[in-house]
């Protein structure tokens, strides 16, 4: 499959489901850290619909805020950064549709995010890590380096996440 058609299986954790993902490991022009890495990203030389390339983007930035509040993120908390970027969860989007729905079931079922629900919380809380797809498709500087842009500031300044990026880098990391 990796060299015929560019895509790998591989197995998730619950092997009693046989659950199982196809990721992309075709070196892209997209993204020069890609190439140095060998490793995708979520984005992809396949031609995006416009619809398709801003859910891209929205998945790109919740993954980078969840990984920059130290690789778990609470509900309120990504609905309420999601507010501050003008992208109001409560009510439809014109572009997105139904943001929650997006993001706890479309992202969820795509193997993007984990949605959590702690147990025994009552009213319900729930958390958002990063699903096995993103850590098998993402890296980690990516997403630093998206973040760094935005706050215009050297990547190396956010220690715990750099150090994390530096990890990944690693022989034997995620990025190999």
């Amino acid at each position: 499959l990796t060299q015929v058609f560019g895509i790998r299986l591989i197995s998730l954790e619950d092997k009693q489901k046989g659950t199982y993902i196809l990721v992309n490991t075709l070196d892209t022009d997209i993204d020069d850290l890609t190439a140095d890495h060998n490793v995708p990203q979520v984005i992809n030389p396949v031609e995006w619909s416009e619809e398709d390339n801003a859910k891209t983007g929205l998945l790109m930035v919740i993954l980078s805020a969840i990984f920059m509040n130290g690789e778990v993120m609470m509900d309120t908390q990504l609905w309420h950064m999601l507010k501050k970027v003008g992208i109001d969860p409560d009510y439809t989007h014109e572009e997105f549709g139904d943001i929650k729905k997006l993001i706890t079931q479309e992202f969820v079922r795509q193997g993007y995010i984990d949605y959590i629900r702690h147990p025994n919380s009552d009213p319900p809380v729930f958390e958002f890590r990063w699903g096995a797809r993103a850590k098998h498709e993402v890296l980690k500087r990516s997403c630093m380096d998206f973040v760094s842009q935005l706050y215009e500031i050297e990547p190396e300044q956010w220690k715990s996440q750099w150090q994390m990026v530096l990890e990944e880098e690693q022989p034997g990391g995620q990025g190999d």
